[in-house]
């Protein structure tokens, strides 16, 4: 995995080169965390293009995979974060267009998805690859930047545009090395953050900045405004699959064997040393027990575990571990700990991000980094396969309120702070919202709440929370079950078949029943639920009280002070959930380093 960032100024005249250089140089060391293996800059200033690169080197650790990186025709430059898993069938495409081997620099999945889109096309490319990706490409021919990325928003893209010049990169501290880049804090998305914890796609807590949506383009000519194209729909696919679903039970499985099989075997490639999460739960423990069944030896396997015993799921991976046979380490989070790591949450986590399990997540990562440097991940089967409460809820109707049930099930679902104006003046943007989703498209309720989590909470939290963590220790994440064939199996399985005999995810526990024995599975959902409250009330409470005193809060003046403190309250009598007072700490924490970076 790697760090994008670079430039196109739409004037005319181009660029100082001198200048350029040392803002590239600025931008792309910014992000050396995520590539510590090298690092590239290439620039034409007279076209006004700079694109830099920082090497996490995966595929083709020799200098053939180097970025940013030219294609073999001289045309386009790409700089490209991700990893292409089908790299084979791409270069049988591409030799079939060409009808002879290109001649071939290396290995690297950089170099194929460069050639593809020289000689396929951007589009068609994008629609062969089964992969995770951000990048950008310019056309010197054309004169024209494009960004992309990836379907499901695995990795990161941002941009913005001030002075008439598109900055982008893959984390928002690294366009604050632009110098004319003057980043305001934008009170309506504040409002909106404090809805769930995260701020969805394309939303970011600065005003002038945006996430490129997943599944997107931005296509900059300098000619008008950059403008962004949708070249893979989730909602077309879910559809699709809604209007043509599989009559018959056993084939369905049969075939999501089959392609779960297929997914993480191909992300088992890799040039160096691979392992996984593994947290004990139906979604990592099918990951690791197929990447133990196509293994030649046993397989690093990774957990974490809590001193308080409500929260520690650690004896349940450790003892699927012992049955799958893989080489599991574990490590205990204590209090302690998760001190000495929040005052780096700011930083590490970068645009403003409050979903407490960052803080395993980040320890997860750092263990495994120690042994590895590319880990499996179980993301994208609760979201796919109706792993959560709320899948199996229906959604209450209320005949004279005039609203859709996607409304109404964002407005009930994604909104921690019901009732409470956290942010006075600050009003939530429509686009915080899911749109373009009518009453009669997802009858099913639970498929509605599926369909609107795979689209806001899995980019803008899930994803954002492990990149983040794990990129923080240069560690490369992949998750199978994010590939989007086994979405479209997904959808076309009919509702109560992913929901079978009262359970959620039914399809996967089937598979997973091949494996281990149920008994090992059969829990109520945890997730990484963290001991808040007991830290709170203990060695983070200093901390904490420093961060809401009503004094700094009115001085800030974004929060308000009586909210807050009613909310501060409740929380330490238990009388509230520590997620939201969380948000709090967490934009607070933030903003001190904002202002001080300011």
């Amino acid at each position: 995995m790697c760090g994008i960032c670079g430039f196109f100024s739409c004037n005319a005249a181009g660029l100082n080169p001198g200048e350029a250089q040392k803002i590239l140089e600025n931008m792309t060391m910014c992000l050396s965390h995520r590539g510590p293996d090298g690092h590239g800059e290439w620039l034409d200033a007279d076209a006004g293009i700079a694109l830099g690169h920082r090497r996490l080197s995966i595929r083709d650790i020799s200098p053939a995979g180097a970025q940013p990186m030219h294609s073999h025709c001289g045309r386009y430059v790409l700089t490209y974060n991700g990893e292409i898993y089908n790299n084979e069938e791409l270069r049988h495409y591409i030799l079939k267009v060409k009808e002879q081997e290109p001649c071939w620099q290396g290995h690297s999945d950089t170099e194929v998805f460069l050639e593809a889109c020289a000689t396929l096309g951007i589009h068609r490319t994008l629609e062969l690859c089964i992969g995770m990706f951000s990048f950008a490409l310019w056309d010197k021919k054309e004169h024209r930047l494009i960004l992309g990325r990836d379907r499901f928003g695995v990795k990161p893209l941002y941009w913005t545009v001030q002075n008439n010049t598109l900055i982008f990169s893959s984390e928002v501290k690294s366009l604050r090395r632009y110098p004319y880049f003057n980043p305001e804090i934008d009170r309506n998305r504040l409002a909106a953050f404090f809805r769930c914890n995260y701020l969805p796609d394309p939303l970011t807590i600065f005003a002038d900045v945006r996430k490129l949506r997943p599944g997107y383009v931005l296509i900059a000519d300098g000619m008008e405004v950059p403008r962004e194209e949708q070249w893979w729909s989730a909602r077309e696919v879910a559809l699709a699959g809604v209007a043509n679903r599989i009559d018959c039970h056993k084939e369905a499985l049969d075939e999501l064997h089959h392609l779960i099989q297929d997914a993480v075997s191909r992300r088992m490639v890799a040039d160096v040393a691979i392992g996984a999460f593994l947290s004990g739960g139906v979604d990592s423990s099918l990951v690791v027990a197929v990447m133990q069944e196509a293994a030649s030896r046993p397989i690093n396997t990774y957990s974490i575990g809590f001193e308080e015993v409500d929260y520690n799921e650690a004896p349940y991976a450790k003892a699927i571990a012992a049955v799958l046979g893989t080489q599991h380490t574990e490590l205990y989070i204590t209090s302690k700990d998760a001190a000495e790591l929040i005052p780096q949450l700011p930083q590490i986590y970068d645009d403003l991000f409050a979903d407490s399990s960052q803080i395993p997540t980040y320890f997860l990562s750092r263990l495994a980094r120690k042994d590895v440097m590319v880990a499996l991940s179980g993301d994208g089967g609760d979201e796919f396969f109706a792993g959560y409460a709320q899948h199996s809820l229906k959604i209450p109707f209320y005949r004279n309120l005039p609203t859709s049930r996607s409304h109404l099930y964002q407005r009930m679902h994604l909104g921690r702070w019901r009732g409470m104006d956290v942010v006075p003046g600050g009003r939530v943007p429509s686009s915080y919202f899911v749109q373009g989703i009518d009453d009669d498209m997802f009858l099913d309720d639970g498929e509605l709440a599926q369909f609107i989590d795979t689209v806001h909470y899995l980019p803008g939290d899930i994803l954002h929370k492990v990149d983040r963590a794990s990129m923080a220790v240069s560690l490369e994440v992949r998750p199978p079950l994010l590939d989007h064939r086994i979405y479209a199996l997904a959808w076309r399985m009919p509702p109560h078949l992913r929901r079978a005999c009262g359970k959620a995810k039914w399809p996967l526990r089937h598979l997973l029943n091949h494996y281990v024995s149920p008994e090992l599975t059969e829990r109520p959902k945890q997730g990484f639920a963290l001991p808040l409250l007991s830290w709170v009330r203990g060695p983070l409470r200093d901390w904490a009280e420093s961060l809401l005193d009503p004094a700094r809060l009115r001085r800030e003046a974004w929060l308000s002070p009586e909210v807050v403190a009613r909310m501060w309250k409740e929380a330490l009598e238990g009388r509230q959930n520590m997620e939201q007072i969380w948000a709090v700490l967490m934009f607070q924490s933030w903003l001190e380093m904002f202002v001080k970076e300011k």
